[in-house]
């Protein structure tokens, strides 16, 4: 993270906390949700990507998409057995 800059005061105040010790960080997991929140066209998952992914190096970025993949892989694969579809009652 060093030489890294802010461009906003959000990220200003991460980058503090990070530098601190306040946050655990793994960018790759992060990534990885992001990018599947983002297949839902989850805008603010989407403008994350670009932010974090500047912090990443490529090896990273690629891991996080593989890891992604093998989630919606299983997901689908769990997803398409109905007799094991979870049902929640009204209250």
């Amino acid at each position: 993270m060093e030489g890294v800059q802010a461009d906003t005061l959000a990220e200003a105040d991460f980058l503090a906390e990070v530098d601190l010790g306040l946050v655990q960080q793994d960018l790759v997991l992060a990534f990885k949700w992001f990018t599947l929140a983002a297949t839902q066209r989850n805008e603010t998952a989407e403008m994350n990507m670009g932010v974090i992914d500047r912090w990443m190096t490529p090896e990273e970025v690629a891991e996080a998409q593989r890891l992604s993949q093998e989630w919606m892989d299983a997901y689908s694969r769990y997803a398409a057995k109905p007799s094991e579809t979870i049902r929640i009652q009204n209250r």
